[in-house]
């Protein structure tokens, strides 16, 4: 795949795509290092240990029934489904969907300054794997 510029990226949160709400994006996934050294050795070896990740987002408030807030209020303190593609186009080899689950930890219902556009801004953590589809 190319480079791109990010123009229609596209996020579904229990299945509600919030796309056009969205500013910015980004899932990131890590394994944890685990040390497996042991005595007489000369250097430190390592093995990949659990998977974790999380997914931040920055959203714009919107007060309308099937828009941020009324969307993703009910579901603060629960686990539900996320889906994130590079555009809105079908899954392909250069369109791959990230399908996970994340426990919604935390939910803003306005963080706005004098004459700007009213945003927020969230970090939920992934729980489980992230399966990524590209057809």
């Amino acid at each position: 795949m190319s480079v791109f510029v990010a123009l229609d990226t596209q996020l579904t949160v229990n299945s509600v795509d919030l796309s056009d709400h969205v500013t910015s994006v980004g899932l990131s996934t890590n394994t944890a290092d685990v040390q497996t050294t042991s005595f007489g050795s000369l250097n430190v070896t390592r093995i990949g240990g659990l998977k974790d990740g999380s997914l931040t987002v920055t959203f714009q408030q919107d007060f309308a029934v099937s828009s941020t807030w009324h969307s993703l209020e009910p579901l603060e303190g629960t686990v539900t489904t996320c889906t994130l593609k590079k555009d809105s186009g079908a899954t392909a080899a250069d369109n791959v969907m990230g399908t996970f689950d994340i426990l919604l930890t935390e939910n803003s219902i306005l963080d706005a300054a004098v004459g700007d556009l009213a945003e927020f801004s969230v970090t939920w953590p992934v729980t489980g794997p992230v399966v990524y589809t590209t057809a």
